[in-house]
């Protein structure tokens, strides 16, 4: 007798991020043997250190693989298959659809100079800028203008639309020593090789080749790696298979990611026999509740280092700027998403357990 195939989900008490029960539908319409891991706040909080110390870099990404990789470790499994690279290889985040409309716009108002355009967005934004907190909105929105002013090189414009802060502030939160220092956050060996690797690619197909070296190959994998690895669990991604990637890329961009977004090919081949109604869902990522989180569980030990300037200094950031930082979320300060405050405290933490300092 074929033994069942095993699947795993992580479930949530908060219900704004609980994909559980679209999980078990999914599994009950694949046959699997289906396995719901709940983790509480109280749960993640116990455990946060060593989750944290299990990832070998600084990293505000990460924890959601290391808390389902020991659930299945737990359970016996020695090896596990993730979807990673999915929406790398087919086109299935916003960034294949916004960043092409931006350059469009800005090309077809080429009659303009360039900060006659980046002053138009600076004007569209300004509703949103208008806040009484001295931190302004970290969002892509807030950062149009700076986008604008980067959109005729796609690769600086990818970056600034990954980007967690924006330019003028994270000059602020920057040492003196290091404000100005960083460029697009890429060394020159990787933006070069970037230049080469997309030179003649249509805005898709360069956008999926940045996706996959840098989002895919620079944070998730290696988060991912380090997280299973942590539970002596090795994790394979098929989606990530470089003959896969050679046949796709070999397609046109029209078999390949029409209609953007939502990884048609991918469906038509791996969804056959299932409900289509399943999937009809808003693309969501593998999120945690961090930000009820951080402002109860976490707050206590984010706090005293967050407002610790000789905890802050020695990691080359400026003890003032993440201060502003830390209580512009507290506050509720518009567009001051948890991922700014949690990617710092997490950066400060690892240097200080690594004994990395500037």
């Amino acid at each position: 007798m074929t033994p069942p195939v095993h699947t795993f989900t992580l479930a949530f008490e908060d219900q704004q991020f609980n994909e559980a029960p679209f999980a078990k539908q999914t599994a009950a319409a694949i046959g699997t043997q289906h396995h719901e891991v709940m983790l509480s706040e109280q749960r993640f909080v116990d455990s946060l250190d060593d989750a944290l110390d299990s990832l070998d870099q600084p990293t505000f990404d990460g924890l959601n693989a290391y808390f389902i990789s020991r659930a299945i470790r737990e359970a016996g499994f020695t090896v596990a298959l993730s979807g990673t690279g999915g929406d790398e290889l087919f086109g299935g985040y916003p960034t294949y659809r916004d960043l092409p409309i931006l350059q469009q716009w800005c090309h077809r108002g080429r009659a303009f100079p360039r900060k006659w355009q980046a002053k138009a967005a600076a004007l569209l934004t300004w509703p949103l800028r208008q806040s009484s907190h001295p931190v302004p909105p970290q969002t892509r929105w807030a950062k149009l203008p700076d986008m604008v002013d980067r959109s005729e090189d796609l690769l600086a414009l990818y970056q600034m639309a990954y980007a967690l802060f924006l330019p003028g502030f994270q000059d602020e939160l920057l040492a003196p020593d290091f404000a100005g220092a960083v460029v697009d956050g890429l060394p020159d060996a990787m933006r070069r090789r970037l230049m080469a690797e997309t030179a003649g690619r249509t805005a898709v197909s360069a956008i999926s080749v940045m996706e996959q070296r840098l989002f895919l190959g620079e944070r998730l994998l290696r988060d991912n790696d380090a997280a299973s690895m942590a539970s002596s669990l090795e994790q394979r991604v098929p989606l990530v298979d470089h003959v896969l990637f050679e046949s796709v890329d070999a397609l046109s961009d029209r078999a390949r990611y029409q209609p953007l977004g939502r990884k048609n090919m991918l469906r038509r081949i791996g969804l056959r026999g299932l409900d289509p109604a399943l999937f009809e869902r808003p693309k969501t990522g593998f999120v945690m509740p961090f930000d009820r989180w951080i402002r109860r569980g976490l707050k206590d030990a984010m706090d005293r280092t967050m407002r610790d300037p000789q905890a802050i200094a020695p990691t080359g950031l400026n003890p003032a700027a993440v201060e502003r930082l830390w209580r512009a979320f507290l506050d509720g300060a518009p567009g001051m998403y948890w991922s700014r405050v949690w990617s710092i405290y997490a950066f400060v933490r690892w240097c200080h357990r690594n004994g990395v300092y500037a």
